[in-house]
């Protein structure tokens, strides 16, 4: 029993929450993930702990108590109740998102030497639910007219937020790091404009790798020259942009947007555009995507209405 318990004392502790999440932050550059990445996976174990805990303060829960009872636990709670498919579909979706971001907490597991990390293995073995794809619809037809007509009514940050997303479906971090410099409208006689999407220091494009897209030419002139920055084209710099990026959701869910980002949506609008007028495949250049499947199942419906298409052309 002494020799027991001696060996019981030299075995590597299991982490708290709050030690993973110090983790995770500190590693955050040498990781190569970004600030968005490393928040969606300290949302999803701060979710899952406090549903299956019960309670809000969880810094202290040990993550070594995590096993395959917690995790049915976890689906019965957050589906608990409710009887709409609909919602039932959402909620899952919800679960997966969850499930997914835990399992990609500790892909990188040199980062957690020290401590004993038994525990993974039950989150690495957990399934998602299947048969959840969200095929993307538009909006109303008026709802992006009414897009469309606040556009020029907006100034400053927000016009160029609207815009950015609008005519050329840059992502929301792209957008607060896209400078003058990754316009080019060298040829006079391309009615298009290519928007360059640069690494730099403090940002990294979405998978790691730059592209670019097009748009209107006249479209792009519009934003950079009512953009209130000199080099960055948002101005507002603190705090990641968070109160321009507010004013502005603020502005579109006032003429009728409900969907949980409105913003992103405005990206999904010009990909059904592109994929409409030039096809899913140039769509798929545009947006970046690093398979078709994404661009049309998730960003693109067709737009059969010209007068819709010419929107853009406007």
């Amino acid at each position: 029993m002494f020799n027991r318990k001696k060996f019981c004392l030299s075995k590597d502790p299991t982490p708290k929450l709050s030690e993973v999440i110090t983790i995770l932050k500190d590693n955050r550059i040498s990781s190569g993930l970004s600030k968005s990445s490393i928040q969606n996976y300290i949302d999803g174990l701060n979710r899952f702990i406090r549903v299956v805990a019960g309670k809000k303060d969880v810094g202290s829960f040990d993550l070594g108590r995590v096993n395959d009872t917690m995790f049915r636990n976890f689906k019965a709670k957050c589906l608990n109740n409710i009887t709409d498919q609909a919602l039932i579909a959402s909620k899952k979706r919800t679960i997966n998102s969850n499930i997914r971001a835990m399992k990609a907490v500790f892909t990188r597991m040199s980062m957690f030497e020290g401590y004993n990390m038994e525990f993974v293995e039950s989150i690495k073995k957990q399934e998602f639910f299947r048969g959840l794809k969200k095929q993307y619809r538009l909006p109303p037809l008026d709802l992006i007219q009414k897009t469309f007509d606040l556009w020029p009514k907006t100034e400053g940050d927000t016009h160029t937020l609207i815009g950015l997303a609008l005519y050329f479906g840059l992502r929301r971090n792209e957008i607060f790091h896209a400078r003058r410099s990754w316009f080019d409208l060298s040829n006079s006689k391309d009615p298009r404009a290519r928007v360059n999407i640069i690494a730099e220091l403090k940002f990294k494009p979405k998978g790691g790798h730059e592209g670019f897209t097009m748009g209107s030419s006249s479209m792009a002139k519009a934003i950079i020259n009512r953009s209130s920055g000199d080099d960055y084209l948002i101005s507002y710099r603190a705090d990641s942009g968070r109160p321009a990026f507010k004013k502005c959701l603020d502005q579109l869910r006032d003429i009728g947007w409900e969907r949980a980002n409105p913003l992103h949506e405005l990206r999904k609008l010009f990909g059904s555009y592109i994929a409409s007028t030039e096809g899913i495949y140039i769509s798929q250049k545009f947006l970046r995507h690093a398979d078709a499947s994404t661009t049309n199942d998730s960003y693109a419906d067709a737009i059969v209405d010209e007068n819709i298409k010419n929107l853009w052309a406007a």
